[in-house]
């Protein structure tokens, strides 16, 4: 029964009656109980209202307790990412000019190996000739070498004509032509990976098919020659006579190795060929910073970016914890007025219920009256 009309029933239970039938007097009882009961029931309602309000309250109040230790952990991100961020972007500067300083050195170390190369072949060529020379001048000394000299001269100049005719009709060829290109081309590949200081295993493959390619243009000379009776004899006799000249020659070479302008220039060889090496790894190194300064550069810039995104999302986490803090208070706020609301509704029930016990023994002592 709601609790105006329940005011109600009770004034009109009340009042007093002249005269009452048994009837209308036990109606009465009946109403005035019903009416007891119905506090209780709302009585116990009430509580159980009070008891859900408190404890939403309390809930509520753990939240709000809670909610200061997460701003304040959101607010120690936002600062460690500022700080994080502002060491990002002020590394920057230095590592760009650390990376172009880098990468400016490489050319110059490309540079120098291409130079350490040249003067290798250079001082190997040099080398070559002069121990060469040395031998020419021994050779010149002694009368056996000279007779040997002269017949190989003989030799060649009776090879030279037949030779030339047929590496001459060769040339002309299409397979020879294609086998000569195919050869320089090979040559072309050795000499752009000794500039750019290629891997080694690279490099002699590459050597390996380039000796390989001119060893067939040689075969294809030396088969045209063979092919023509009178190169092929004269080739023969050239062939005899280097070899008489070689046996002579072999006589004078651990001399000529001795002597010091030779020593000196395989000396100049050997210190130009391993200044090639020296050049390589300088250009490795350098690869090496550029590299990591690059990596630094892309490493600062991730961090930046990070860092920014990072500390923007914790300043959007401690604003949302900041309004949610406001609206825990508002909740909380209503929810102690609610509480209040519902305790003076359960004091006033509790102060109508002695009222209303009352009643209902009036109620049955004017029952039993009207009986009599």
């Amino acid at each position: 029964m709601p609790r105006a009309h329940l005011v109600v029933a009770l004034f009109l239970l009340a009042s007093p009656a002249l005269a009452i039938t048994p009837d209308q007097a036990k109606r009465e009882t009946q109403q005035a109980q019903q009416a007891l009961d119905s506090i209780d029931r709302q009585i116990v309602q009430q509580n159980q209202l009070v008891t859900r309000i408190e404890r939403e309250i309390q809930q509520l109040q753990i939240r709000r307790d809670e909610l200061p230790r997460r701003i304040n952990a959101a607010q120690a991100v936002v600062a460690a990412q500022k700080e994080r961020l502002a060491t990002a972007t002020a590394a920057q500067p230095a590592a760009r000019a650390a990376s172009n300083a880098a990468n400016k050195a490489l050319p110059s170390a490309q540079e120098a190996i291409r130079e350490a190369t040249s003067r290798a072949d250079d001082s190997a060529k040099s080398a070559i000739n002069t121990k060469r020379q040395a031998v020419e001048r021994l050779l010149a000394t002694d009368p056996a070498g000279r007779a040997a000299a002269d017949r190989v001269a003989a030799a060649q100049a009776k090879f030279d004509a037949p030779a030339a005719r047929v590496t001459d009709a060769l040339a002309g060829t299409p397979a020879y032509q294609q086998a000569v290109a195919q050869a320089a081309a090979n040559e072309a590949t050795v000499k752009q990976l000794r500039a750019g200081a290629a891997d080694p295993g690279q490099l002699a493959d590459a050597s390996t098919v380039w000796m390989k390619s001119k060893t067939a243009v040689e075969e294809m000379k030396q088969a045209a020659i063979l092919g023509d009776p009178e190169a092929s004899a004269a080739r023969g006799e050239l062939q005899t006579a280097n070899t008489e000249l070689s046996a002579v020659r072999q006589r004078f070479d651990r001399d000529a190795s001795s002597q010091p302008e030779v020593t000196a220039a395989r000396q100049q060889a050997e210190a130009d060929t391993a200044a090639i090496a020296a050049s390589r790894a300088n250009l490795k190194t350098a690869q090496a910073g550029a590299t990591a300064a690059d990596a630094r550069v892309r490493e600062l810039a991730l961090a930046e970016t990070s860092s920014r995104k990072a500390m923007q999302a914790a300043l959007s986490d401690v604003t949302a914890l900041q309004r949610e803090m406001q609206s825990v208070d508002g909740d909380v706020r209503k929810g102690e007025e609610l509480r209040r609301r519902a305790q003076d509704d359960l004091r006033r029930l509790q102060n109508e219920r002695p009222r209303a016990q009352q009643l209902v023994r009036e109620k049955q002592a004017q029952e039993s009256r009207a009986k009599k």
